[in-house]
């Protein structure tokens, strides 16, 4: 054989070899075919489940409950902390120092109108021996501890109840009558009802936020009741808040997603049910107040606390399940 032939077998050869895979050893095809079948099947993996135990139901058979967690949020700003109210009152002061004195002979005319007018205004502020900047009491820039700052509050006010230009007051020029300037005096931050302590009131804990308990088969707890028909858990729980609470509140349930859920597993099987899961539902109150009168629920009493007080009317597992469901404020 040549060189040239023997060249162009080798050529073919590596054309061969790269347009087709190689073929495997038959001794591989030998042996798999020797493998049974049978062997290859092995048993299922069995999990230990409530099924396989002597008398336990099954894990699907539980009681589910949708609750309704209605809450009224705060209206008011939070309470300062005493460093925040230290800090403010410290740069009112800083403030009333660093601000020039008013000249008023600058910008009224002496014993003029406007000039009986200014001295009028002042004349409460000289009687409340108020905070000037200048003088002996101008060192007073700092609070102290043990002080109070809310006194700074309530004389802004009463000052500007004082201070309010009436008919009977008000300056007479050139033969007409001013007109008189009514200002209403602010609301304080605290109601009747927080000083009378009622629970049943949306009144109190301005700055807090409160939550709807119900006293239902012996117990507090949100409103609860089981799934009925094809209900999903927002319908069961708008439904168990008028069968509880009445129609007279306008509640709006902020979606179909439940905040949290609690399960309770008996210790002996009760109607064939192995324990009982409670979802929880979200919703805000608008409007009006929760009526028992005629509840299809047993429901025997209301209160609206907050998440603190909850902690203390309710049971130490419900409070355990339920706590981080709630908001801090």
């Amino acid at each position: 054989m040549s060189v040239t032939a023997r060249t162009t077998r080798s050529a073919c050869g590596l054309l061969r070899s790269a347009a087709a895979p190689r073929p495997l050893p038959r001794a591989f095809f030998s042996t798999a075919v020797n493998i049974p079948i049978e062997s290859l099947q092995t048993e299922p993996v069995r999990i230990p489940t409530p099924e396989t135990r002597p008398g336990l139901p099954k894990s699907s058979n539980y009681i589910i409950e949708s609750a309704a967690v209605v809450s009224r949020p705060p209206y008011l700003t939070p309470e300062l902390h005493p460093f925040e109210e230290s800090y403010y009152f410290y740069q009112q002061r800083l403030h009333q120092r660093l601000a020039l004195p008013f000249t008023r002979y600058f910008y009224f005319k002496k014993d003029s109108t406007a000039d009986l007018l200014w001295k009028k205004k002042q004349r409460p502020l000289r009687k409340a021996k108020a905070y000037t900047g200048f003088g002996p009491e101008g060192w007073k820039d700092e609070l102290l501890i043990g002080d109070n700052a809310q006194h700074e509050e309530d004389f802004g006010y009463e000052r500007l109840v004082e201070t309010t230009v009436t008919k009977e007051d008000a300056v007479v020029e050139e033969g007409a009558e001013q007109e008189a300037k009514i200002v209403e005096k602010p609301l304080p931050r605290t109601t009747k009802a927080d000083e009378e302590n009622d629970l049943k009131s949306l009144d109190r804990a301005g700055s807090r936020t409160l939550y709807l308990l119900v006293k239902q088969n012996g117990r507090w707890q949100f409103p609860t009741s089981r799934l009925e028909g094809k209900e999903n858990l927002r319908h069961t729980a708008m439904r168990t808040l008028e069968e509880s609470c009445g129609m007279n509140m306008n509640t709006w349930f902020v979606g179909n997603v439940p905040i949290g859920h609690q399960v309770i597993n008996f210790s002996k099987p009760k109607e064939g049910m192995a324990g009982a899961k409670t979802f929880f539902m979200k919703a805000r109150i608008m409007a009006g107040q929760a009526d028992l009168t005629g509840n299809e629920l047993g429901v025997t009493d209301f209160v609206w606390v907050t998440k603190d007080e909850l902690k203390d009317t309710t049971v130490r597992g419900y409070w355990e399940s339920v706590r981080h469901m709630l908001a801090t404020r």
